[in-house]
């Protein structure tokens, strides 16, 4: 027998080596041979293969209705591997199930021995003996192997039935070595997080803002509120890969070059459109492989299976509305085993166009902008708005009340979600994360909408973050410091324990959450956007107040504004200000810590539970929502 890296492992960075067995193996066990490859940012991700068939190739195991990729492990036998090591708390981790084609009388009741010594040492110790039984759950084994850091080990591995009435097998599923963060040895926590879509900062955030948000505020009072997060783009997609990977859209373009054709043939939309390349791992994806239960569901369309949105998600999801998604998110989520740590992500719509008139919330910001209450329609959407000056203001200020009417709406929205999720939540701790994917124009640059500009309406977006109760870290404070969405991908890694590598432009904000001293470089940092939906691509860089936009159709011109100043230009555009704004660009964005020559050799990505759309169907939801095929946009 030999443990080898899954082609999946070979794209991802960082260099271990698994050294070979050095001995004869001993009664009843499998040797090992020499491996060499590269880890998930310290994670080895081990495959086994021997001769023996049962453990040859990856199978789809059924444990109940749970099918995951497994090996099927031969009744009896020890299977051991020698392995170096990380240096920083390293722990076992995987999966272990009972499979069985016998009635359902059979319990398949079977005991998996763990064993460890260091290599070369003639004593091997019993660690853990775990207990499996056929049913409708895979057991989470984690090992924590920090007394041998830094040391080579034996892992050993043996499957004893305990059932002689019936046929049954183990399975080990995902195995692999993970070099953990201090927080690996603890509790996983659950990790919660909603993103409300369309949602500008200035509707939720400061003292003298006119749209009432009670839930959004309770979450200010239990957490930390981020005042000056900026999103990676000005529309859904982009935004949600910075989200689950940390890295900024134009590097993904730099990264992969169909994502860079999609963007030159504006092949955005609908779903054979933009996907996130498969060489490029994700958050969710490294949470499920760390034994989480992972359930997502949205409302917006721009978000379909096949786009790279769903990796590693054990159901996504698409949910007709708002509502629809708050009562049966929380439904789905009660269902899944909460020894298990979980992963819950919430997509909700309603500040999006269409703007929909709601009495108990329009009427109230309809006075308050002095506008006429008689004739008012349903809905307004793009079609229905003028985004140029011509405009009257009147029409103006009925759409922004209308805006505002959804902001209320989604905020009741989303306590009501938060209640309902709580009915379900078990006793480990949990991390509550709430943020806008993008904001929206309402004429403050001549337009409406968004994914057409990187105007600071469209940028700018709320971040609360609520820790576990009983935490220790200070509530209700309102932080300043300039931070990115492409950050909750390190940040997460870094509460769960998932080894994750330093991508650049994102870090993690554990260190503000815990009200550490910050190193200048996070105190001074320049943040990065570069998505966008319609027209030409725009990059932006955002420094203490000083904000400078280049359009790729025009790149020789870098516009220099203040934020302060409705990013009215104030420097002329120069030779010597676009070099310099090139040079930082390029430093910042950098390299992603992942090999794409390797990406066509990954496997097929597996289908996923959730509520499928035809073509038809998504083009239409697509178009309700203000999205055009010409993509010419506002």
């Amino acid at each position: 027998m030999s443990f080898r890296l899954t082609k999946r492992a070979l794209v991802l960075m960082g260099v271990y080596t698994l050294e070979g067995c050095s001995g004869a193996p001993g009664p009843q066990s499998t040797p090992v041979k020499t491996a060499t490859g590269v880890t998930a940012g310290g994670a080895w991700v081990l495959e086994l293969e021997t001769s023996i068939p049962s453990l040859q190739g990856e199978q789809r195991v059924a444990v109940g209705e749970d099918v995951r990729a497994g090996r099927l492990l031969p009744e009896g036998q020890l299977v051991h591997v020698d392995v170096s090591l990380p240096a920083f708390n390293p722990t076992f981790r995987g999966v272990l199930g009972v499979t069985t084609s016998e009635p359902s009388g059979c319990d398949g009741k079977s005991n998996v021995e763990l064993r460890i010594s260091e290599t070369g040492s003639t004593h091997s110790v019993a660690v853990q003996s775990i207990p499996v039984q056929a049913g409708y759950l895979w057991t989470p084994v984690v090992l924590d192997l920090t007394p041998w850091a830094g040391k080579t080990v034996a892992l050993g591995l043996r499957a004893r039935s305990e059932s002689s009435d019936c046929r049954a097998q183990v399975a080990l599923g995902e195995p692999r070595i993970v070099a953990g963060s201090d927080e690996s040895s603890q509790t996983p926590p659950d990790i919660w997080m909603i993103v409300v879509d369309t949602l500008r900062a200035d509707r939720t955030l400061g003292e003298h803002r006119q749209v009432q948000t009670p839930n959004f505020d309770a979450l200010s009072s239990r957490g930390v509120t981020f005042d000056r997060c900026w999103s990676t783009a000005s529309w859904t997609r982009e935004a949600v890969f910075s989200l689950w990977t940390g890295a900024q859209p134009e590097a993904l373009a730099r990264f992969d070059p169909a994502y860079q054709q999609s963007l030159d043939d504006q092949r955005l939309l609908p779903r054979d459109g933009l996907s996130l390349p498969r060489g490029v791992p994700t958050i969710p994806e490294g949470l499920s492989d760390s034994g989480y239960r992972v359930v997502g569901a949205y409302t917006n369309p721009t978000l379909p299976p096949g786009t790279g949105v769903d990796r590693g998600f054990d159901s996504w999801w698409f949910l007709g509305s708002d509502p629809d998604l708050i009562e049966r998110l929380p439904a789905q989520v009660a269902e899944t085993d909460d020894r298990r740590p979980r992963m819950v992500y919430a997509h909700l719509l309603a500040s999006h166009m269409p703007y929909d008139y709601r009495p108990e919330y329009t009427d109230r910001h309809l006075g308050l902008r002095s506008v006429s209450t008689t004739n008012l329609p349903d809905s307004l959407n793009l079609d229905q708005l003028n985004s140029t000056a011509a405009m009257p203001i009147e029409e103006r200020e009925r759409a922004s009340a209308y805006y505002d009417g959804e902001v209320e709406q989604v905020d009741r929205w989303v306590g009501t979600l938060l209640e309902a999720l709580e009915n379900t939540a078990s006793d480990r701790p949990r991390w509550i994360f709430v943020i806008a994917d993008h904001g929206e124009e309402l004429w403050d640059h001549e337009g409406v909408g968004h994914g057409h500009t990187l105007y600071e309406e469209l940028l700018h977006v709320p971040l609360w973050v609520v820790p576990p109760t009983g935490s220790t870290l200070l509530p209700g404070r309102n932080l300043q410091t300039a931070v990115s969405l492409a950050d909750l991908a390190p940040t997460i890694a870094e509460l769960t324990g998932l080894s994750w590598p330093n991508v650049p432009g994102a870090r993690s904000l554990v260190p503000d959450l815990r009200g550490e001293p910050l190193p200048q470089a996070a105190l001074n940092r320049t943040l990065m956007a570069s998505g966008s939906l319609y027209g030409p691509r725009r990059r932006a860089l955002l420094h203490d107040g000083l904000k400078l936009t280049q359009s790729l159709a025009a790149p020789k011109k870098v516009r220099v504004s203040r934020l302060s100043e409705n990013e009215t230009e104030v420097a002329e555009s120069s030779e010597m200000t676009r070099a310099a704004f090139e040079t930082r660009w390029n430093q910042l964005l950098g390299t992603l810590p992942w090999t794409a020559a390797s990406a066509d050799a990954l496997p097929e990505e597996p289908a996923i539970v959730g509520l499928a759309t035809d073509e038809d169907d998504e083009a239409a939801q697509l178009e309700a929502l203000g999205y055009h095929e010409s993509m010419n946009g506002p």
